[in-house]
């Protein structure tokens, strides 16, 4: 598959379009063009502008913003363990959903709990997982940490939102062993941190389960 990585003067051009445009519903079929046209022709693209950001089918997943390829990558982490129908699995730092709504599919009656603290990742998220009418996702609005309470945070409302005592936003952290609990589940099968370097307080935070 060709990869066509948009940058340099193409990029600063597209970023020039996309300002003059305004969100109107002909920018949308605007988008909708080049995306079906460059998906139709095989091409795998990497789009770095909000002029991308649209309602489109990715795969087997339909999503409202990102529509990123390569966020749909994630056999990667079933290296070592395959799921299998029944499985409960953890996503920590679940947006966009990709991986939540992958895991969720294949272990068809089991759980996915989902968790995602960017306030507006956590409503784009919860859009795309209605949008493909996944049902075994339970979705929380915290982030896994290595203790409960409020945490300062930097919301970019992108994948690169992260915990960080800079941030000027607070967000609910909660320990996976505590969330288990109150969810009343006792055996997990999978887990997967992405968490932008807050992974090690995670894990802290899971040591009774693991």
């Amino acid at each position: 598959m060709l990869q066509l990585d948009i940058t340099g003067k193409m990029n600063k051009m597209l970023n020039k379009i996309a300002k003059i445009i305004p969100e109107t519903s002909f920018k949308n079929k605007l988008r909708c063009f080049y995306w079906n046209n460059f998906k139709k022709n095989n091409f795998k693209i990497y789009f770095r502008d909000r002029l991308w950001q649209i309602k489109c089918k990715i795969g087997k997943f339909k999503f409202y913003e990102n529509p990123y390829p390569y966020f749909l990558d994630v056999k990667y982490y079933f290296r070592h363990y395959k799921l299998k129908r029944g499985d409960t699995v953890i996503d920590a730092g679940a947006y966009p959903g990709d991986f939540a709504m992958y895991a969720a599919k294949i272990i068809e009656n089991g759980k996915v709990i989902a968790f995602e603290p960017d306030r507006i990742n956590y409503e784009k998220m919860a859009a795309n997982i209605k949008l493909n009418k996944i049902e075994n996702i339970i979705l929380i609005e915290k982030a896994l940490y290595s203790k409960e309470g409020l945490i300062n945070f930097s919301d970019k409302h992108t994948e690169n939102s992260s915990i960080n005592e800079n941030g000027e936003a607070k967000v609910k952290i909660a320990t996976l062993d505590k969330e288990l609990k109150r969810l009343k589940i006792k055996k997990l099968d999978f887990i997967k941190i992405d968490v932008e370097g807050a992974e090690f307080e995670a894990i802290k935070g899971c040591k009774k389960t693991i």
